[in-house]
């Protein structure tokens, strides 16, 4: 898949005070390590309004906010892991929400990677364990886990 995972992009124990202020974050870090456009901020608080990433799964909720490639200058991950859960939308039922404890921003260059790499992404956090490691994690060890992605 060639993603660059960069552990200055992996953020551990971090508050945001709602969903918007912690994409406006992490797209603000992606762009000043010139991983996106200056435009990817405003698609991903738009894409999230229209099309919601909120994911609820046994016992855990995850955010996988993503925008147009076009808006990409080189394929990443942003990775938050909150120390207090904050509530997105549902991807699946935007009338919903879910507290989410981690948030995956997914950076993608080409667009045909993108439905494969989600689908990867899904089977991967449906895996309690794997989350779990993640969660309680060191950057180190969350480097290593989201380099699996790339297999």
């Amino acid at each position: 898949m060639g993603l660059i995972i960069d552990k200055d992009l992996i953020f551990i124990d971090i508050s945001f005070k709602d969903y918007k202020e912690a994409l406006c974050y992490l797209s603000e870090e992606l762009q000043k390590k010139g991983y996106v456009k200056e435009s990817f901020k405003n698609a991903v608080l738009k894409r999230e309004e229209t099309f919601p990433t909120g994911l609820a799964f046994e016992g855990y909720g995850i955010a996988i906010p993503h925008a147009d490639a076009e808006y990409v200058n080189k394929s990443t991950l942003a990775f938050a892991v909150l120390k207090d859960e904050i509530k997105f939308r549902r991807m699946e039922d935007e009338k919903e929400s879910v507290n989410v404890k981690i948030i995956c921003m997914i950076v993608l260059k080409e667009k045909q990677n993108q439905a494969i790499f989600l689908s990867k992404l899904l089977d991967t956090f449906s895996d309690s364990n794997y989350i779990n490691r993640l969660k309680n994690g060191t950057k180190e060890e969350i480097s290593n886990l989201l380099l699996e992605l790339n297999n």
